[in-house]
């Protein structure tokens, strides 16, 4: 039988993942890749309707 050992503070995967997709190192590199950045040629609309939404994201609470 194989010895296996977890963690006591080890959450379910969910959690996990909620928690390293919402880290600060996360958030920068995906704002380094192009898929995650708004285009150049973005109408004024668009690109207003981004900013809203970057600046929601920014006031939710991190708790789930």
């Amino acid at each position: 039988m194989m010895n296996t050992r977890t963690h006591p503070n080890t959450g379910n995967l969910p959690d996990e993942i909620r928690r390293q997709f919402g880290s600060h190192a996360m958030t920068r590199y995906a704002q380094s890749l192009e898929a995650f950045s708004a285009p150049v040629d973005t109408d004024d609309r668009f690109a207003l309707l981004l900013a809203k939404l970057e600046s929601a994201e920014c006031r939710r609470p991190t708790g789930r």
